[in-house]
């Protein structure tokens, strides 16, 4: 339902910004003729109406800032180009919000620009979104992993070796340090600079070394290396070994660095036939891969 509206909504408004309500699962999206900015805006203030309706989701109505900040209608685009809303001559009954009640499950159309460790947006809104990424990168470092674990962690790595079973020292270090917030985390865990020095020790088996590689160098911004780093995955692994966080990561890094080859081995082996990836994020990779490749090239 909600890619219904959204699609209403970028028709007649051509230009969009989403926020996120902190402590719930609502968004306030605010949509206008011109561009504009909503913290300046008098009327969310002023109005009692507005601020009547934005108190239904939560005391604090402060939504407009850049650590409550999404998208905004660039990062819709893609997503949005080649989906037909409902029209009274070919209606779509959009059931998705009740399948997802009865099954236990949550449709978050959304999730993909969201608690990811790279972000569609720097892609598609580089300069929206700066603030909004140095903001988040700042509350990551200010995460404490747990103390007495993390302890745990620093031990098995040191003692871990090519002969060692690395699942379960992978699933800890998953646990400890969310991979939302491993990216403002990285140069400061104890655990980084172990694994690289088992990198230069040849001492880690190849899937933990290449994938710890394109964490290092993707965070550093070392784009020579990633490339080689990823053409190696793209070679070694199996279609359905890497998780689906991981995958949006590598196919974000592709964009960036307008490797449209890379881009398109990437998504036609690790992308394209994924269960694990729902049929709006796929739609949103090919359109963002077509649509930077024509830039690219000026058409």
């Amino acid at each position: 339902m909600l890619l219904v509206i959204l699609k209403a909504i970028s028709n007649v408004f051509p230009h969009v910004k989403i926020y996120d309500v902190q402590g719930g699962s609502n968004i306030v999206i605010v949509a206008s003729q011109e561009d504009f900015e909503p913290k300046y805006y008098r009327r969310f203030e002023t109005s009692k109406e507005m601020v009547g309706d934005l108190k239904r989701f939560s005391d604090e109505t402060d939504f407009f800032t850049n650590s409550n900040y999404i998208l905004s209608s660039e990062s819709l685009k893609p997503i949005l180009k080649d989906y037909n809303p409902n029209s009274d001559f070919f209606p779509i009954v959009d059931n998705g919000a009740e399948k997802a009640f009865f099954l236990g499950r949550s449709v978050e159309i959304l999730s993909p620009f969201k608690n990811s460790l790279f972000y569609y947006q720097e892609v598609l809104e580089p300069y929206l979104f700066s603030e909004t990424l140095k903001e988040k990168l700042l509350n990551q470092a200010g995460f404490k992993p747990d103390p007495i674990r993390m302890s745990y962690l620093v031990t098995s790595l040191k003692q871990a070796d090519l002969n060692s079973d690395w699942e379960p020292i992978e699933r800890l270090l998953i646990d400890l340090i969310p991979i939302e917030v491993l990216r403002g985390q990285w140069n400061h865990l104890e655990a980084v600079k172990i694994l690289r020095q088992k990198v230069l020790e040849k001492t880690l088996p190849d899937q933990i070394r290449l994938k710890f590689l394109f964490l290092d160098y993707a965070i550093k911004n070392d784009e020579k290396s990633l490339r080689m780093v990823m053409e190696e995955i793209i070679s070694r692994f199996k279609k359905d070994s890497i998780s689906p966080q991981l995958l949006r990561a590598m196919a974000i890094q592709c964009l960036k660095m307008k490797n449209f080859e890379l881009f398109d081995a990437f998504y036609n082996k690790f992308v394209k036939q994924n269960r694990e990836i729902s049929k709006e994020e796929k739609m949103l990779l090919y359109n963002m891969g077509d649509r930077i490749n024509h830039k690219k090239n000026g058409m």
